[in-house]
């Protein structure tokens, strides 16, 4: 440090020393003064604290600006105004805690409100719900003895309804019966002339109603013929449409023809030899008809072989052991 900086301090120094002299100095020359003027100010405090005096006391705000404005009031030390910063935080924080707890105290009545009355509301869906259960359950038990009943009704029903099929099937079949009873039956007879060696052989086929309606006949066929057809024999093709003639009961259809077939006409001698030694010889004959009354289609097939060593009758033809049925 400088000569002229030592200079300053010191001057500053003696000057703040001369000031406190002269205070004591005052207060030497007149020590009653201070002693007086303190004692107004304490008279003029306590005039204004009495009641009885007609000026009215200081306010708080007023005695505030007068401690403050006081010169030799004691100064307040950092970690005081520390102390009292930190006294008014923990008073603001115990006061916002203090509003949080009630609130939260208000939050939990209102909501235990809320529970008791959701509890109410869901003890009175309980009952409401078990006494809908009691009703179904009733309704269920009504359900099933209708049911039962139903069921029992039904079943005895089902076997009137299974009788009265049966009974009304029994009948069908007797309706049937005798309308089947009463049916055109179409039977067949055969005859031959000059079956013989030298000769030419005419031939014979009786179809007869034998049943109780008329029968419509809608074709007849007939052939003879050196082939064993069996259950299918070929009958020739008509150049003409077949004609449809009606045979009432008894009536009898005849069809002749005249052998046709070179071989057989005339028959020779060894021909006739070798037929009668089991040569295959059949006549063949086919009718179709249908009822009148209920247009039932049906059919009568006949076949006859020549046999003359095993027929009883004169003419030597017996029946063939197939095609011969009807319908």
């Amino acid at each position: 440090m400088d000569d002229h900086e030592v200079d300053l301090s010191g001057g500053a120094n003696e000057a703040e020393n001369e000031q406190h002299d002269t205070s004591h100095q005052r207060l030497a020359a007149d020590p009653d003064s201070k002693i007086a003027n303190d004692d107004s100010a304490h008279d003029q405090d306590h005039a204004n604290d009495d009641p009885e005096v007609g000026v009215p006391a200081m306010s708080l705000w007023q005695r505030f600006r007068n401690w403050r404005n006081d010169p030799y009031r004691p100064k307040a030390h950092w970690s005081d105004l520390a102390t009292i910063g930190l006294t008014i935080t923990l008073v603001a924080v115990g006061a916002t805690q203090a509003c949080i707890y009630y609130q939260q105290k208000q939050i939990m009545e209102s909501s235990g409100h809320q529970t008791d009355q959701l509890i109410t509301y869901a003890k009175a869906q309980a009952c409401a719900a078990k006494s809908f259960a009691d009703s179904a359950s009733n309704i269920n038990s009504g359900i099933g003895t209708a049911v039962g009943k139903l069921n029992l009704q039904a079943e005895k029903l089902e076997a009137s309804v299974r009788q009265a099929e049966r009974l009304a099937k029994a009948t069908e079949e007797a309706n049937a019966n005798v309308v089947n009873s009463d049916r055109p039956w179409m039977g067949t007879s055969f005859g031959v002339d000059s079956f013989a060696s030298g000769a030419t052989p005419t031939y014979t086929v009786v179809f007869t109603n034998s049943g109780k309606r008329p029968a419509r006949v809608m074709l007849t066929q007939t052939m003879s013929s050196l082939v064993d057809y069996g259950n299918k024999p070929v009958y020739p093709s008509y150049d003409v449409t077949p004609s449809i003639s009606v045979a009432v009961p008894g009536q009898p259809l005849t069809t002749t023809w005249k052998e046709t077939n070179t071989a057989m006409n005339p028959i020779s001698d060894v021909l006739l030899r070798l037929l009668a030694a089991g040569g295959p010889f059949r006549v063949y004959a086919n009718i179709e008809y249908t009822d009148i009354r209920t247009d039932i289609k049906y059919w009568t097939h006949a076949c006859w072989r020549y046999t003359p060593n095993q027929s009883p009758n004169a003419i030597g033809f017996s029946n063939c052991p197939e095609y011969n049925d009807a319908k």
